[in-house]
């Protein structure tokens, strides 16, 4: 039993080792991120990650996919006057919350990075 119990606690410590490492690895990572990050600027940021991946994309799913799965998969919804309506407000809606996400995300690096 006891080697058991001594092979366990083993176990359990190199698995503590190497999440710690592991851990350590990913912080140092994120802040090499961040330092290239900040030096692009605060725009580049906020117009590749808010507006290009997250206005982008969620546009796209906001005016496409829904609109596709609510009309039984068929492009139907096309021809109505009110496609368009929504094409503007999902398009405001998306692009306005990329370009504040990314700016609050900015400002937590700036916090979380201080000293670099």
């Amino acid at each position: 039993m006891n080697k058991i119990m001594y092979i366990f606690i083993i176990f359990i410590f190199f698995f503590n080792i190497e999440y710690i490492i592991d851990n350590f690895t990913k912080i140092e990572k994120r802040k090499i991120k961040w330092k290239r990050m900040k030096d692009k600027g605060l725009v580049l940021y906020i117009i590749i990650g808010g507006v290009f991946y997250y206005g982008f994309i969620g546009s796209l799913i906001g005016m496409i996919i829904v609109p596709w799965i609510n009309f039984n998969f068929s492009f139907d919804f096309i021809y109505y006057e009110t496609y368009i309506s929504w094409c503007f407000i999902i398009g405001t809606i998306m692009l306005s919350s990329g370009i504040i996400s990314r700016y609050l995300k900015w400002k937590d690096y700036q916090k979380k990075y201080e000293s670099l």
